[in-house]
C-alpha cells in the first residue's frame, strides 16, 4: 500500500503544479497540461511499480523519443494558442439554433439507444445478472463475435449522447439554470455501449470530459453559477456509481473460468513474463475485492512503457496512415484498400512479442499508435499538427466562448490524457463524439453572422 500512497502523492503534486497553482481557465483547458499530467502519473507508476519484468526493459532511446513526442505537442499547442490571427468578431448564433442541434443529438441518441437496448440489451443484462462471470463471454461475443449484435450505425447514433449531454449542460450553466435530470439519459445511452462491452474507457472519457467542460463553462460563462452544490452532488454520485461498476468489472469480467483473482494474477505473470512483489499483494489482499482494484491498476499501467520500448526498434513493413488510430473507419474501407492493414500490423507486433515468449495484447501508449500509422518521424509531425489544432480550439474557447468550442476543447484535453493508454482516436467512444461535435460546429458556424 505504501507504493500506491507514493504514486498518489506524486500525481497529486503534478496536478497541483499544473492546475491548482494560480488556477486559471486557460490552465484548465490546456491540452498539453492534461498530457503532462497523464504522463506524469504513468511515469510514477512505471518507476514505483512492484512488478518486475524479466524480458522487457526500458531503453534510453525510447525515453528520449517519448520526451520529444510530448514536447512537440506541448510547444505546438502553446504557440498556436498565443498566435492571434485577426480581430474579426463573430456573433453567437441564436439560442434557437443551439437548442435545435441539441434536440437533433437527443433524437439520434434515442434511436441508437432503442436499438441497442431492445434488440440485444435485455438478454445481455439478464445473462450478466444471473452469472456475473459471464461478463467476459458477453464481451467476447460483442467484440469478437457476431457483428450484427452491434450495428455500426446504432453505435454511432448512441455515441451522440455524450455531446448531447455536454452541450445541454453548458447551456444550463450559461443560463444559470439547474442541470436537468434528462441530461442523464444521453449519458446512459452513451455508456450503455461500454456496459454491454463490459468495458471501462467510456466512463473515463465521459467523466473527464464532463468535469473539464463544467469547470470551463462556469469560468467563462457564469462564474457565479448558483447551482454549484448540485453539481458537486451529481459528481459524488457519478464517482460512486463508477467505482461500483469498476469493482464488478475487475472482480468478475476477466478472472477466467475458475472465478478468482489469483488466477488472473498468475495469468498476467505468465503472459508478460513478470513477477509482482508478494509484500505488496499481502498489503492489498486484506481489503478484499477493493484491494483487487489496486492490483488491477498496477498491472494495467505498469507494462505500458516496457512494451513500447520492446516494440520500438521494430521497423514496420507498411504504415497504417491512420488505419491504426481509426480502425472502425479502416474496416469499412477495406474493400477499397484491398487488404486488412490493421490486422497485418497487429500480426507483426504479435510476432515480435511471441518470439520472446510473451503476449502482445496490452496497451503501449499512443506513441506506439502514431509510429504504426506514420513512422517515427511522421509521428512527430502528426503530434505537431494535433498540438496546433488544440491550441487553436483553446483560443476559440477563451475568446469566442461558443458552446461547441467548450465541448471540443474538453474532449481534446481528455484525449491528451488518454494517450497514456492508446490513441484516443482508436476508441469509438472518443472518435464518434468528435465527429458529432465537428458536424455541430460546422452547422452553428454557418448560422453565425460575421460583422
Amino acid at each position: 500500500m505504501f507504493t500506491l500512497f507514493l504514486i498518489f502523492i506524486l500525481t497529486s503534486i503534478i496536478f497541483w503544479l499544473l492546475f491548482l497553482k494560480s488556477p486559471t481557465t486557460t490552465k484548465t483547458i490546456s491540452a498539453w497540461r492534461w498530457l503532462l499530467f497523464g504522463w506524469g502519473g504513468l511515469i510514477s507508476v512505471t518507476v514505483l511499480t512492484p512488478i518486475v519484468f524479466d524480458r522487457m526493459f526500458i531503453d534510453v532511446t525510447t525515453i528520449f523519443y517519448c520526451m520529444l513526442w510530448i514536447a512537440i505537442f506541448c510547444i505546438s499547442d502553446e504557440i498556436f494558442f498565443r498566435y492571434k490571427k485577426n480581430n474579426v468578431i463573430i456573433t453567437k448564433p441564436n439560442d434557437i439554433h443551439e437548442y435545435f442541434v441539441i434536440t437533433c443529438l437527443y433524437i439520434a441518441t434515442c434511436t441508437g439507444f432503442a436499438y441497442l437496448l431492445m434488440v440485444k440489451g435485455f438478454d445481455i443484462l439478464q445473462m450478466a445478472i444471473n452469472d456475473p462471470y459471464a461478463l467476459g463471454t458477453v464481451r467476447d461475443n460483442l467484440v469478437f463475435g457476431e457483428r450484427a449484435t452491434f450495428e455500426p450505425i446504432a453505435v454511432f447514433l448512441a455515441t451522440a449522447g455524450l455531446p448531447a449531454a455536454g452541450l445541454h449542460a453548458i447551456k444550463c450553466i450559461e443560463k444559470n439554470k439547474k442541470l436537468k435530470p434528462i441530461i442523464l439519459f444521453p449519458l446512459v445511452s452513451y455508456l450503455l455501449i461500454y456496459v454491454f462491452n463490459a468495458g471501462r474507457q467510456g466512463f473515463l472519457i465521459s467523466g473527464l470530459t464532463f468535469m473539464i467542460l463544467i469547470f470551463c463553462a462556469m469560468q467563462i460563462h457564469n462564474f457565479h453559477y448558483k447551482y454549484k452544490h448540485h453539481i458537486r452532488y451529481l459528481g459524488v454520485c457519478a464517482t460512486i456509481t463508477f467505482l461500483i461498476y469498476y469493482t464488478i468489472i475487475v472482480n468478475f469480467r476477466t478472472v477466467g473460468d475458475v472465478g478468482h483473482f489469483d488466477w488472473k494474477i498468475q495469468h498476467q505473470n505468465d503472459i508478460y513474463k513478470c513477477d509482482i512483489d508478494l509484500d505488496f499483494l499481502n498489503s492489498v489482499y486484506k481489503y478484499g475485492n477493493i484491494g483487487n482494484i489496486f492490483v488491477e491498476f498496477i498491472y494495467y499501467f505498469s507494462p505500458q512503457l516496457y512494451g513500447l520500448s520492446h516494440i520500438f526498434p521494430h521497423d514496420f513493413r507498411e504504415f497504417g496512415f491512420g488505419a491504426v488510430q481509426f480502425p472502425y473507419v479502416a474496416r469499412r474501407l477495406m474493400p477499397f484498400i484491398g487488404h486488412d492493414i490493421v490486422t497485418e500490423i497487429e500480426d507483426e507486433i504479435e510476432n515480435v512479442f511471441y518470439a520472446d515468449g510473451m503476449f502482445h495484447h496490452f496497451f503501449r501508449t499512443a506513441v506506439d499508435n502514431t509510429i504504426q500509422d506514420y513512422g517515427k518521424i511522421g509521428g512527430l509531425l502528426y503530434m505537431t499538427l494535433l498540438g496546433a489544432m488544440c491550441g487553436l480550439v483553446r483560443y476559440q474557447t477563451i475568446y469566442k466562448k461558443d458552446m461547441t468550442s467548450v465541448f471540443l476543447i474538453s474532449l481534446c484535453c481528455c484525449g491528451a490524457f488518454f494517450t497514456i493508454i492508446y490513441s484516443p482516436f482508436a476508441e469509438l467512444g472518443f472518435g464518434f463524439p468528435l465527429i458529432w461535435i465537428l458536424l455541430t460546429k460546422i452547422y452553428l458556424t454557418m448560422c453565425k453572422r460575421t460583422k
